[in-house]
């Protein structure tokens, strides 16, 4: 996963493989296997969430273009919860989204 870009790490350089998954992670991690080429300007396309001034900076263009894409989607009472860990349910539903758009 590190070797195709999927995984970049920390900026200290560490990969802290045994971490829960953030959402914000997730979308980031997701937006990078689909190949995506999230640019600072989707951050505008950035879904008005209650929550997205939470959104970390460094994942805000991912999110946007891993939602745009319909990969990823928000949760209840239209919030997105980047530092949510991430579910199990989420990922595996986010992962049948990235292949179903990768057939498109």
């Amino acid at each position: 996963m590190a070797e195709a870009g999927i995984l970049t790490g920390y900026d200290d350089g560490t990969f802290r493989a045994d971490r829960q998954i953030a959402r914000a992670e997730m979308a980031a991690m997701l937006a990078r296997a689909a190949g995506l080429k999230p640019e600072q300007e989707q951050e505008s396309a950035l879904p008005a969430f209650a929550d997205r001034d939470q959104i970390p900076n460094w994942a805000r263009a991912s999110v946007a273009a891993a939602v745009e894409a319909g990969i990823v989607r928000g949760k209840t009472g239209n919030r997105f919860a980047p530092a949510d860990v991430a579910k199990r349910a989420e990922a595996v539903a986010a992962i049948m989204n990235l292949l179903h758009w990768q057939e498109k």
